[in-house]
């Protein structure tokens, strides 16, 4: 059964993309193509070093990380899992330096995890969950990186990762669905089936009825012959 799930942030439930995309139009005063690539903000002229300086300031200054609604789906798919009781881990490769505003933009909307992880070694959700675990992430790295520790993995559909062959998702809410749908598919496998109602036998006995016979009857295994048959020995035969 799958107890824990390990959820990205970034292209999952925020749309860190579309927020960033506006704040470089609005720094750089023209309009910029939509976000299609992981490293999307090349597409606009920018290097490396210019990205991460712009998102140290725009963090600092205009609190980019807490500055948006969660992606649609992600509040009825979040409360979807806390009702089936399946525990929440939130694994982000954001930097530490965005703890703070992390944390206000979940309390925000009533987004409360079990635990909250900030790296990049997403694996280590197998670590701590209690049985089967299954994540959702759009990066097609982490996708892997799960996928080989043994956790469920599920990729959640961007622009960025189309070209990968993977099991995908829509949203969170899809997501959770699916989760559902893996544990009560399991629940039904692993239930033993109600016992069949079987007659008291008549137990043979030598040399106290030596005419009588011993009839056993019992329920046929094959599921296509739903039906009871019977098996007769006689005295000759014993």
């Amino acid at each position: 059964m799958i107890t824990d799930v390990g959820i990205d942030m970034d292209g999952v439930i925020y749309d860190f993309a579309k927020v960033f995309h506006e704040y470089a139009q609005n720094r750089m005063g023209k309009e910029l193509s939509t976000p299609t690539t992981w490293d999307f903000y090349k597409e606009w002229g920018m290097s490396d070093e210019q990205f991460d300086e712009w998102l140290i300031e725009g963090v600092q200054e205009l609190r980019l990380f807490n500055c948006d609604a969660p992606m649609e789906n992600t509040v009825e798919g979040w409360n979807l899992l806390k009702q089936n009781d399946i525990k929440i881990h939130l694994l982000t490769h954001r930097g530490a330096s965005s703890y703070e505003q992390t944390v206000q933009w979940l309390e925000r909307f009533g987004l409360r995890p079990d635990s909250l992880h900030f790296g990049a070694n997403k694996g280590i959700l197998k670590a701590f969950a209690t049985d089967q675990c299954a994540s959702i992430d759009d990066y097609p790295l982490y996708y892997t990186q799960y996928d080989r520790a043994g956790v469920i993995s599920f990729l959640r559909t961007q622009p960025w990762n189309e070209a990968m062959y993977a099991r995908r998702v829509t949203d969170l809410l899809d997501f959770a669905n699916k989760v559902i749908t893996i544990n009560e598919a399991q629940k039904v496998l692993i239930e033993l089936p109600v016992a069949p109602k079987t007659k008291k036998h008549t137990i043979w006995e030598p040399n106290k009825n030596p005419t009588s016979t011993y009839t056993q009857v019992y329920k046929d295994t094959n599921p296509h012959e739903n039906n009871f048959k019977k098996m007769r020995w006689t005295n000759d035969d014993l």
